[in-house]
C-alpha cells in the first residue's frame, strides 16, 4: 500500500471517528422516578386516588437545540381506588394495574440559560403499554383479572422544569385511547385510564 493510499485511508477513518462522534453527542439518556394518581372513567368511582410507582430511564435525540425526540422505558402503575391511601384498606373498592410503557414524545425546549441547557419544555406524544399485573379488591371487577386488555395505547402532554443541567421535574397527563377492559359483554360502557404523573429526571 503506497503512501497516498494510506492518506487517503488515514483522512476516510477520520471523517467517520468525527461524524460518529458528532452523532453521539446528540444522544443523552436520563433516569426517572416519580408517582402516579391515576383513575379509570367508566368504572363508577371519581377522583384521582390510585397511588403508583413511575420509574425508568429516558432516551433523547437533539434534532435541534430546542427540538427533542424522546424514548422511555417505564414501569408504571395505574387503575383506581374509591380513596387515596397507601396498599390496600377494608372496604375501599381497588383497580391496580401494572404496566411497561414505552412512550415516543416530540419535546420543544426553551429559555436557554448559559448555552448549557433550557430551563422549561412542553412535550406531547403517544404511549404503548403492555399490562404485567392486575389485581383487583372489593370491586365488580374482582375475579375478572384476566379479562383487562394486555396491550394499551396512550397519549401524552406534559411539560416539566429543569433545576440544572443535569436535574428536572416533569408533569405529565396520560389517557388511554382503547379501552382497558376486553370482555364487552359485562360492560355498557368501555374503561378508559387517565393518570397523573409528578416525576424527576437526571440526566447522565
Amino acid at each position: 500500500m503506497n503512501r497516498m493510499c494510506r492518506q487517503v485511508i488515514l483522512i476516510v477513518a477520520l471523517c467517520v471517528i468525527s461524524y460518529s462522534s458528532s452523532y453521539a453527542q446528540r444522544f443523552s439518556a436520563s433516569v426517572l422516578v416519580g408517582s402516579n394518581f391515576a383513575q379509570i372513567d367508566g368504572d363508577d368511582l371519581a377522583g384521582f386516588n390510585k397511588l403508583g410507582l413511575s420509574a425508568g430511564i429516558l432516551t433523547e435525540y437533539e434534532i435541534k437545540s430546542n427540538r427533542i425526540l424522546t424514548v422511555e422505558l417505564l414501569y408504571n402503575q395505574t387503575g383506581s381506588k374509591s380513596a387515596l391511601s397507601f396498599g390496600r384498606a377494608p372496604g375501599v373498592e381497588y383497580i391496580a394495574l401494572s404496566y411497561v410503557d414505552i412512550p415516543v414524545l416530540f419535546r420543544i425546549n426553551d429559555w436557554e440559560i448559559d448555552d448549557t441547557y433550557h430551563k422549561v419544555f412542553i412535550e406531547a406524544g403517544l404511549s404503548l403499554g403492555r399490562l404485567i399485573n392486575a389485581e383487583v379488591d372489593n370491586s365488580f371487577f374482582e375475579g375478572l383479572e384476566t379479562d383487562f386488555t394486555k396491550t394499551k395505547l396512550n397519549f401524552a402532554l406534559g411539560g416539566g422544569l429543569r433545576f440544572n443541567r443535569h436535574l428536572g421535574f416533569n408533569v405529565r397527563y396520560s389517557r388511554s385511547i382503547n379501552s382497558l377492559y376486553e370482555n364487552e359483554r359485562l360492560l355498557a360502557r368501555s374503561l378508559f385510564g387517565y393518570f397523573l404523573t409528578f416525576r424527576l429526571e437526571y440526566k447522565l
